[in-house]
């Protein structure tokens, strides 16, 4: 009641920093509000879809200004092609060159006020190679009981010293192991694995337990444990994360079941560019969208209702 007798308050005076402290005091909203001069936001109501698209103009000698301009290029590709071309949940593409590379998003934290001394070291060391990261849950014939909603999923990094960020990633699922709250991770990193039906792939395993109570620490609860340990199992199926990992030409791709056909999937589109961009319902949006975009995402809203009634 009192914040919305605050919200009305403010209203009335026309105070937008009295409505923002009636909202909560939303210091995020405020950071990346605190440069802009101008916002507009569109509507557009359409038979295949509903958009909305937004305008922001900042100061010209403000931090959001100075990172547009320090900014330059970007990939040579659109974002999503090279992720399988099949009917999706969600898809998403980030372009980091876009937004200056590693030191672009760097800077985007801390004009966002994020303490950059928590990322892990791994991510400093491979951040200057990474140019963008694409992924996509796709629907699976497995179904959300037995495969879990990743089960078909893909996810492409792209970086030009695929090497070093395998090792990074191998790096950080081991990093994993041990006990956080109440929780009990096992996980194993293993390179080169000779598969079932030829070639080899990198596999990862991480599993999850509740940790007998003389090991918890003050991280979390059972009951906290109980309920990360539920969206795990629908993510990732009953038997918890198993996945696939290969490097190409200059990429990485991950997979987070153990089916040689995803895999395959991922890598095939992640070698010729010829993927789920190409589709015709995205073709077809891309006119209402602003053009060469750093970062992109899809929800296709039927294919979520069929995963919905699984759950």
């Amino acid at each position: 009641a009192k914040t919305r007798e605050a919200a009305i308050a403010a209203a009335e005076a026309n105070d937008l920093e009295v409505g923002m402290a009636g909202l909560g005091g939303n210091d995020l909203i405020q950071r990346l509000g605190d440069d802009a001069e101008d916002f507009v936001i569109s509507v557009d109501v359409d038979a295949l879809a509903i958009g909305l698209r937004s305008w922001t103009r900042f100061s010209s000698d403000g931090a959001w200004s100075g990172l547009a301009k320090s900014a330059s290029g970007g990939l040579d590709r659109p974002l999503l092609g090279r992720l399988p071309k099949q009917a999706f949940y969600m898809a998403m593409g980030v372009d980091f060159a876009g937004f200056g590379g590693y030191q672009g998003m760097m800077d985007v934290l801390k004009i966002l006020d994020v303490d950059t001394d928590v990322l892990p070291e791994w991510m400093a060391a491979i951040g200057p190679s990474m140019r963008g990261m694409e992924f996509a849950m796709y629907p699976s014939k497995l179904g959300v009981a037995m495969g879990g909603a990743l089960n078909d999923a893909s996810l492409l990094l792209d970086t030009t010293d695929p090497e070093s960020l395998r090792k990074a990633i191998g790096t950080s699922i081991e990093g994993m192991q041990g006990v956080t709250g109440a929780i009990d991770r096992e996980t194993v990193w293993e390179t080169d694995v000779r598969q079932r039906k030829g070639g080899t792939a990198d596999e990862f395993t991480m599993t999850t337990e509740i940790a007998p109570s003389d090991r918890r620490t003050d991280e979390g609860t059972v009951g906290d444990a109980s309920l990360q340990m539920t969206v795990e199992k629908m993510l990732f199926g009953p038997r918890g994360l198993k996945g696939l990992g290969q490097t190409i030409d200059d990429g990485y791709v991950m997979t987070f079941s153990r089916r040689p056909d995803v895999l395959q999937r991922s890598i095939e589109a992640g070698n010729t560019g010829n993927g789920l961009a190409s589709d015709p319902v995205l073709t077809s949006m891309q006119s209402w969208l602003p053009a060469d975009p750093d970062f992109e995402m899809f929800i296709d809203v039927g294919q979520l209702g069929k995963l919905a009634r699984q759950i």
